[in-house]
């Protein structure tokens, strides 16, 4: 069943240069008990989409498309509408746990904070659970950590308690923003294994993974969406993109990943730099990195989606029908 289904997302910000897009036509669907990864360099407009689905973005940004949660267009509600689905069915962890919870303030006022306000529990209710939450996310001895600051956790632990805050409310959809930046690979894994355990296989939650690293989308996601410069070029199974990537920016980013050790040779790297937000052109705007590049492909206009088996897409002129 389709929980989320983005249609032609477009975020642009306003500059003294006028509007530019951040984010441009993008489009992916996820379904209940699904962990899709949203994967590409940074600044690329991955956080942007995010914040986008949350109505997080500055005042002065526009929105176009449509963002549709369980049946219903979330882009058009008011924002009375939308702070009422925020942190309730749809919550969300952020890249840093340091400045996503608030220094001042214990770390059980916060996720009792949390529990009160959308799920009106008492006080009592709210510690016990409070509690429940913590011992549920492997944070050993929890009524003692109630009583700490954040900056008195480590920051796995810290992330831990940012994730215990999200499945708080037992949301619908969970937006993770890099949530293992800064952490170690042993401390990475298992944050990783809880987001999966304890939402897409315990409570069907469906789960939009934002990362840069194909290793963390490699073990955990079941599908994934490929961005360059503000657009999705390539979406499919992990499987079936990771074994036989089809975009030319696809195969560069798994080209770049080390194998052995870097005594062996070069690190391969992919040529150029992501263009600007107000140096994209027109046509494919990998177009000037690509190592396949045609005439066709600097002309304006989009690239081609081509639909390939096993669900694969891909925004390419190399696979268009002729």
């Amino acid at each position: 069943m389709t929980l989320l289904q983005i249609n032609d997302l477009t975020a642009s910000f306003s500059t003294g240069n006028g509007y530019v897009e951040a984010v441009s036509g993008v489009s992916f669907k996820l379904a209940n008990g699904e962990i899709l990864g949203l994967v590409g360099e940074s600044g690329c407009g991955k956080s942007t989409v995010a914040y986008s689905l949350l109505g997080l973005l500055p005042p002065h940004a526009k929105i176009g498309g449509s963002i549709t949660f369980d049946g219903v267009d979330i882009a058009k509600l008011p924002e009375r509408e939308v702070r009422k689905l925020r942190g309730r069915r749809i919550a969300m962890i952020f890249q840093d746990p340091m400045t996503s919870l608030d220094p001042s303030f214990r770390v059980g006022s916060q996720l009792v904070e949390t529990l009160r306000l959308h799920l009106r529990l008492d006080d009592d209710a709210a510690t016990s659970r409070a509690i429940e939450l913590l011992r549920s996310v492997g944070i050993s001895s929890p009524e003692q950590r109630l009583q700490a600051y954040p900056h008195e956790l480590s920051g796995g632990m810290r992330q831990r308690v940012a994730l215990a805050i999200a499945m708080s409310c037992n949301p619908d959809l969970l937006i993770a923003d890099e949530p293992t930046t800064g952490l170690d690979v042993t401390i990475q894994a298992q944050v990783l294994q809880l987001i999966r355990v304890l939402l897409t296989q315990e409570k069907r939650a469906g789960v939009l993974l934002i990362t840069h690293d194909l290793g963390v989308i490699a073990n955990v996601c079941d599908r994934v969406a490929v961005m360059y410069a503000g657009k999705i070029v390539e979406s499919g199974a992990v499987s079936d993109i990771f074994s036989n990537p089809k975009h030319p920016y696809t195969q560069g980013l798994l080209a770049a990943i080390p194998e052995g050790t870097i005594a062996r040779g070069a690190l391969k790297t992919i040529p150029g730099r992501v263009p600007g937000l107000l140096a994209r052109g027109t046509g494919c705007r990998f177009a000037p990195r690509c190592p396949s590049v045609r005439p066709v492909c600097r002309e304006a206009g989009s690239p081609p989606w081509a639909k390939l088996p096993s669900q694969r897409e891909v925004a390419c002129v190399l696979y268009a029908k002729p």
